[in-house]
């Protein structure tokens, strides 16, 4: 949720925004795709404001008969506040962050969590946009899903909306391996004004646009994404440059390959661009 001025009557210049090193109220940039330009969105609310703030909203959330709430930035974004010594460099972010979810379900609210950091992730109900790769800089050999390792089986989480990506098929295929369910963003009617928006989503979100593709690959992943529903993951090996191998607590394994040529496994040939799930084959025959 935004706050403007009459979400606890704050101020920019009376308490109501976190100041910088200089004490400078800070604010929040956005980027847009393509456009090496920032453009200023808002001030960064005082960190001594949020839990009042976000027990507002819970109030709020609970007067209109839903019984959850998300978070965005909240549960994303570490910043400090310099107009107090507890909030300088960062300090009490993850404690502030997780008492103020944990009585979110004292009030009896399911949380839902976006990119969440780990004290944010524990104290959620559902993660989505979950990371389900690095930047993908050169100076790594392997990209290793290190977030679904920790944290899958223990809160259920989605990856990137499939629809959004420039490439659904390798979304796929990332999800697949660290085990982040399928998720799609979609709208049915919306105004013109939402295409040039700030956000450059919005012209692939279309329902009509993605019904045939999300079903046909629904279709295909069910099974593997039921399979490994409640699982954690107790394995993980970097075969080679392209292929991955997970192993799952209940004995399900995975092999998923990213490159360009197919791969023999112990569970049979894994075409290139594609994965093979099944029980782990035991070595003592």
């Amino acid at each position: 949720m935004h706050f403007n001025s009459n979400g606890l009557c704050l101020t920019v210049t009376s308490g109501g925004s976190a100041k910088g090193p200089g004490h400078v109220y800070t604010r929040f940039y956005a980027y847009r795709l393509g456009d090496s330009q920032s453009s200023f969105m808002s001030y960064l609310v005082g960190r001594d404001e949020h839990s009042a703030l976000a027990d507002k909203a819970a109030d709020f959330t609970k007067s209109m008969d839903i019984q959850g709430i998300s978070f965005r930035k909240l549960t994303s974004l570490a910043y400090s506040d310099y107009a107090a010594n507890r909030t300088i460099a960062k300090a009490n972010m993850g404690n502030d962050v997780s008492a103020i979810l944990q009585n979110m379900n004292k009030a009896g609210l399911k949380v839902l969590a976006n990119q969440a950091n780990d004290y944010a992730a524990i104290n959620s109900d559902v993660i989505i946009e979950a990371p389900i790769c690095s930047s993908m800089l050169s100076i790594f050999d392997y990209d290793v899903p290190f977030y679904q390792i920790v944290l899958k089986g223990h809160v259920p989480m989605f990856g990137t909306a499939v629809n959004t990506t420039t490439n659904k098929d390798l979304t796929v295929l990332r999800c697949v391996e660290g085990g982040s369910a399928l998720r799609y963003s979609l709208i049915n009617n919306y105004d013109n004004d939402l295409l040039t928006s700030i956000s450059q989503i919005f012209n692939a979100v279309v329902y009509e646009d993605n019904a045939e593709s999300l079903v046909a690959t629904i279709n295909a992943n069910t099974d593997y994404f039921k399979a490994i529903e409640d699982a954690h993951i107790v394995n993980h090996v970097c075969i080679n440059t392209d292929v991955r191998k997970v192993v799952y607590d209940n004995g399900i394994v995975v092999y998923v390959n990213y490159g360009d040529v197919a791969y023999e496994s112990e569970l049979g040939n894994v075409e290139a661009g594609s994965y093979i799930y099944g029980k782990e084959v035991s070595n003592n025959g």
